[in-house]
């Protein structure tokens, strides 16, 4: 079969076929998916079909039957092509046409790849991308890559990540960047949880797809500076992927219930009974009444049972459904502007949070101020907090030491002077707790796994947050310290995925272990009495800018590892230690100066910040660690400090950008993989610091670059980066003539010996 009558190997396609003149071999454009490939490749791909042709019909086939059973494959894979690349992904129809792909080619890899893609479990299909022969299916390399990166979710990230430095060889240093930035930029979106439909956010937005411009507005709008909420756009928030269409309609309900404010985008478009956001209102109608059961009719439930909503009308035209939408806004006024919907989010948030309420006399520019739901809530404002049921404690000595009620939001009586350990452990109704002046001690796990809980509010005489209070609260958005607190232990806020809104009082003086870990903070202001920042305190968080205070002298072990939102760091003069792994995977951070006064910096503590760029190293330490900056690709500019004496293995792994590294004289070791991958690299200075050890460090060197010091070709190929060779090759033959004159000697002295004995 000649070229020309073989189908493009991606789509399937055969009569949109242009050759690419440019090319150094024979390569093909399909015009229909844009898929380039070179023609002994696609040939390749042919000869394996027909093989696994006739491997199924038998031996001998017919050129008729042989052609059949090709033109279905294709067919098949024109299929495959429309689904996979549609607004979202049919998962059980893609599913079902890989079968029948497989069918006819059992060993068909883009068949075998889209199969487990979607259907498997995202924890069984990264497996699967770590093992891809890259070289051996580069024909479809691009169409898996852009597949994965769109549809990315937390369990590929390592090994698309990998995939990715793999397939460097492939791709032109354009093209290899282009792919690095948009897997970066979905990764920071799964990192943020952008595509997760469970994961709780304040505002849900029904609309139709004809007002997408005014939607898109409505959007900036929430989620600016000014406002600063959490939205859940079906356009924007539900991933393309492994069961995106299959379950459409079941994500949209999650992503619903999971939501506090419901926002109706109103026009004559989404007030059709047809559209898309009329059936989520009616979703929301349906899901209150079966809440409320023993109401007859909707419109009898009580208001404080339903979903705070708002109408945002773009057009006042009427509609055949406009009574079904004035029975879901009942007793609401519509809002027809940015302005009014600012004030009706501020009633949302007052009734959510007890946040602050704006009077009418404060003056435009103190409301404005006063939106911003991550500053600090008074939740005694809270009208819907009721006193706690004491006919459901036990209590021993004003002790509350097991709660076994249903309320959800709650106010700890005045008779109580502390919460017992455990108290209201895994209490699956509880959803905002009011802790009054005169409660002294909050118990270790005493709200453990409250799932529900979204809002705490502690006044006046509590000191200490114990180890694990809140410990996998993680529907917790808002909580609200006391002035007074003087220590936060160990895990206390551990796992509270969604805590966002927290002041920590600038008297507090310890801050324990992992006690932020994960946690929604994006603005964090650290107290000024901390004189440590513990291991794993904040990692994962969302904070944004860091400042270390000043007293600190340590910062722990992962203190702010996976801080992915982190852009900018402020370590103070005083900081005496940064152990290790404290700021790796802090992908965003750019610029870091740290002071003198530092004299440790542990392993890894910058590795994986693949956008550090510029980082200033104190004169005082005496050691690069392993992995140090390992993966820092953007990495252009470092000097080692004049007091090192050694650089571990893998320092500098893979810091591609980085052009010139200046090693002083002091440096004796550097450590194996110590400048793997670093391309561009030039060392200087300690080649020529004339302390005898030349050869040594040519050696170390070699090393270093994951080169054998035993292959002098290879070394020469490594050294060609950074040094003069024929410097070096002087080098190394006054080193050989030494020896050789140290040998001869040697065999003298051997002679002499044997003649006349030693003496």
């Amino acid at each position: 079969m000649t070229f020309e009558q073989i189908k493009c190997p991606v789509c399937g396609n055969t009569e949109q076929l242009k050759r690419v003149e440019s090319a150094r071999e024979n390569t093909w454009q399909c015009l229909c998916c844009n898929a380039v490939f070179m023609e002994r490749l696609a040939k390749r791909e042919f000869e394996k079909l027909e093989a696994a042709v006739k491997e199924n019909l038998g031996s001998v086939v017919k050129d008729a039957l042989l052609r059949e059973k090709t033109d279905e494959y294709y067919n098949h894979r024109a299929l495959l092509w429309e689904k996979i690349t549609a607004n979202y992904i049919d998962s059980k129809a893609v599913v079902k046409i890989c079968r029948n792909i497989l069918a006819i080619s059992k060993d068909d890899f883009l068949a075998k790849f889209f199969e487990a893609a979607n259907s498997a479990a995202p924890k069984d299909f990264a497996p699967y991308i770590a093992a891809i022969d890259e070289r051996e299916n580069e024909i479809y390399i691009d169409v898996i890559l852009n597949f994965i990166i769109n549809s990315l979710r937390a369990e590929y990230v390592n090994p698309t990540a990998a995939l990715l430095d793999r397939c460097g060889k492939l791709f032109t240093p354009k093209k290899k960047q282009e792919y690095l930035d948009k897997f970066e930029t979905e990764a920071k979106k799964v990192v943020e949880g952008m595509y997760e439909v469970e994961l709780n956010r304040d505002v849900f937005l029904a609309y139709s797809s004809k007002d997408m411009a005014e939607v898109v507005k409505v959007l900036d709008f929430l989620e600016s500076d000014e406002i600063g909420l959490s939205c859940f756009a079906a356009f924007r928030n539900l991933q393309h992927g492994r069961d995106a269409v299959s379950n459409y309609k079941a994500a949209l309900e999650k992503a619903i219930n999971h939501c506090s404010i419901f926002l109706f985008v109103s026009s004559a478009n989404s007030r059709s009974f047809s559209s898309d956001a009329m059936k989520e209102l009616l979703y929301i109608r349906d899901s209150e009444k079966i809440a409320n059961p023993g109401y007859t009719a909707y419109e009898q439930i009580p208001e404080q049972n339903k979903k705070l909503r708002i109408e945002y009308r773009l057009d006042n035209k009427e509609t055949i459904a406009d009574n079904n939408v004035k029975e879901f806004f009942s007793g609401l006024t519509w809002v027809e502007n940015q302005e009014q919907l600012r004030n009706r989010i501020v009633e949302c948030m007052n009734v959510l949070h007890g946040g602050p309420v704006i009077a009418e006399n404060v003056p435009d520019a103190d409301k404005k101020a006063a939106v911003k739901p991550q500053k600090k809530v008074k939740a005694v404002k809270n009208s819907n907090a009721e006193i706690l049921d004491i006919s459901k404690c036990e209590i021993k000595d004003g002790v509350l030491q097991k709660y076994t009620g249903q309320q959800s939001d709650v106010m700890i009586p005045g008779s109580i002077t502390a919460i017992g350990e455990f108290a209201f452990s895994k209490c699956n109704t509880l959803t905002s707790v009011i802790v009054p002046e005169g409660v002294t001690d909050i118990g270790k796990y005493a709200f453990e796994h409250c799932e529900k809980l979204k809002s705490v509010s502690i006044l006046g005489d509590v000191t200490q947050i114990n180890d694990n209070t809140f410990d996998g609260c993680k529907n917790l958005i808002t909580a609200e310290l006391p002035e007074n607190l003087k220590s936060i232990s160990s895990f206390a806020f551990d796992g509270c995925v969604n805590l966002k809104n927290v002041v920590i009082p600038a008297g507090t003086e310890e801050i324990g272990t992992a006690a932020f870990r994960n946690c929604n903070i994006s603005n964090l202001k650290l107290p000024t009495n901390l004189t440590h920042i513990s291991n794993f305190a904040f990692r994962g968080s969302r904070i944004a800018d860091v400042v270390i205070p000043e007293g600190v002298t340590n910062i722990g072990q992962n203190a702010f590892e996976g801080c992915s939102m982190m852009t900018s760091l402020y370590i103070p003069k005083g900081v005496e230690t940064i152990e290790k792994y404290a700021f790796r995977d802090c992908y965003n951070l750019k610029n870091v100066v740290i002071p003198d006064t530092v004299t440790v910096i542990g392993e890894g503590a910058f590795s994986d910040c693949r956008n550090l760029m510029k980082i200033q190293l104190s004169e005082n330490i005496t050691v690069i660690e392993n992995k140090m900056f390992e993966n820092c690709i953007r990495l252009e500019e470092l000097t080692v400090p004049s007091n090192v004496v050694k650089i571990g293995a893998r320092a500098f792994y893979q810091c591609q950008s980085i052009e010139t590294l200046r090693v002083p004289d002091s440096v004796t070791s550097i450590g194996v993989d110590a400048l793997w991958g670093c391309h561009n690299v030039r060392v200087y200075d300690a080649l020529y610091n004339g302390n005898g050890a030349l050869w040594d460090k040519y050696s170390g060197y070699a090393d270093a670059f994951g080169t054998s010091v035993t292959n002098s070709n290879k070394i020469k190929e490594k050294l060609y980066y950074w040094s003069d060779y024929k410097e070096f090759r002087q080098l190394q033959e006054k080193a050989k003539n030494k020896a050789e004159k140290k040998a001869k000697k040697q065999a003298k002295k051997g002679l002499f010996s044997h003649l006349f004995g030693d003496k």
